[in-house]
């Protein structure tokens, strides 16, 4: 009897790590659900190994992460999973960075446009 749920509770981790996926969460918050099925399949004595960690980790992560995914994929040594939850945390932040940044000059560049829009309105008034 406990054979059979053990299975079962083995076959339900191993389904669930391959279907999870980073959608709009937080990086760290992805990380550490990766990590907790991870750590689940290593207490019922069916860990997986560093390589199908990775692999399980960069196969959930979203279409802005792709440029990095495969750079990672095509690297001649193996990443150790701590190396990845490193490379994917700093990934997120300059890629938060550059996006702010981005919004920054398009709110600026509205804002711009707005006051010389009123600016000449002001002066054809005058006219």
């Amino acid at each position: 009897m406990y054979v059979g749920r053990s299975r079962v509770r083995i076959m339900a981790l191993k389904q669930r790590i391959s279907n999870f996926t980073k959608g709009n969460q937080s990086m760290a918050t992805y990380l550490q659900g990766i990590k907790a099925i991870s750590d689940e399949l290593s207490i019922i004595d069916h860990p997986l190994d560093e390589t199908d960690l990775v692999i399980h980790t960069l196969n959930g992560l979203t279409v802005e992460y792709r440029e990095i995914s495969a750079a990672l994929r095509s690297r001649e040594s193996p990443i150790a999973f701590a190396e990845l939850h490193e490379k994917l945390m700093d990934f997120e932040t300059i890629h938060h960075h550059a996006d702010q940044h981005a919004i920054d000059v398009v709110t600026t560049a509205n804002v711009v446009t707005r006051n010389k829009g009123q600016h000449y309105r002001n002066n054809n008034n005058r006219n």
